[in-house]
């Protein structure tokens, strides 16, 4: 009868030689850059895809908005051409986003991993993917999403409509109110400041949306509404001027945190100092000797 030659027959027989593999730092700032160019780039790339959908009437015919020399027939390949492109970006990148946050920031998204897998998978995952999740509340893990979705409304889809109308302006106006409206309701992101520049940020746009909306309501000959107008003409500006100064805030408050939190360079240079340094030396007892008589 032969030995069993594995007598456990539920181990590995080829273990892995290195469970615990040693971070690549230059791996992980790749995906780290390409994440944050992503991030950056998809409402300009998704924008200048989307318009090449964008068509007007002009003399009696379809043209091709970006470009008035192309009718809409001339440019009917070029947009066949551009669906791939279009699908994989527009809808393809908010998708992959959302993967991977399911997959990384997802409450209990690890809780089947080993506990030093976990800590490993919850590490690697921070380093390249945490600008997706890091400064949002756990329960917000998804709010990057709602941040993809309305930039992707307010620069791409706003562009369908012409440029000043009525109908572009109250667009704008309801994206930028349900914004509003969902960040105070779930109040995202960790750091409260961050809370207050973003809704600073957006009530700015919500208010020079709806200032744009009554300037172009007031026009004609039929509104006497100039003081109005002289009105919204100086309040613009000063709208605007909150976003900066929402941000000049939590930089400096930033700033204050940072040295706040630094311990003192030299609180105490003798940290036990000897109350008496000098102390008068204690007499030592002499002992005196007295002969005894015999």
């Amino acid at each position: 009868m032969s030995p069993n030659p594995n007598p456990n027959p539920n181990l590995n027989p080829n273990p892995d030689p290195n469970p615990n593999p040693t971070p690549n730092p230059t791996q992980d700032n790749c995906v780290r850059g390409a994440v944050m160019c992503c991030s950056i780039l998809y409402p300009v790339l998704a924008a200048r895809l989307l318009a090449l959908y964008r068509v007007i009437e002009f003399n009696d015919l379809w043209m091709l908005e970006p470009d008035l020399r192309l009718s809409s027939d001339d440019a009917a390949p070029w947009q066949m051409a551009g669906l791939p492109f279009t699908f994989l970006l527009v809808i393809g990148l908010p998708c992959a986003a959302l993967a991977i946050l399911c997959r990384t920031a997802r409450p209990g998204a690890l809780d089947k991993a080993r506990p030093a897998e976990k800590v490993r998978l919850e590490a690697r995952y921070l380093r390249r993917y945490g600008q997706l999740y890091q400064m949002y509340e756990p329960h917000c893990w998804w709010w990057e999403m709602v941040e993809i979705v309305r930039k992707l409304l307010l620069i791409a889809i706003l562009g369908y409509f012409r440029a000043g109308s009525a109908e572009q302006l109250w667009t704008g106006v309801l994206i930028s109110l349900i914004s509003i409206l969902l960040l105070t309701y779930f109040s995202p992101f960790v750091d409260a400041r961050v809370d207050a520049v973003s809704w600073a940020s957006q009530t700015a746009t919500l208010l020079t949306l709806l200032g744009g909306a009554a300037l172009t309501g007031s026009q004609g000959p039929e509104c006497d509404c100039d003081e109005f107008l002289g009105i919204v003409n100086v309040a613009l500006p000063i709208v605007n001027m909150l976003p900066l100064i929402a941000i000049v805030y939590l930089i400096a408050s930033t700033v204050t945190d940072l040295y706040a939190s630094q311990p003192d360079s030299n609180p105490n240079p003798n940290p036990n100092p000897n109350p008496n340094p000098n102390p008068k030396p204690k007499p030592i007892p002499t002992l005196t000797l007295t002969p005894t008589q015999p």
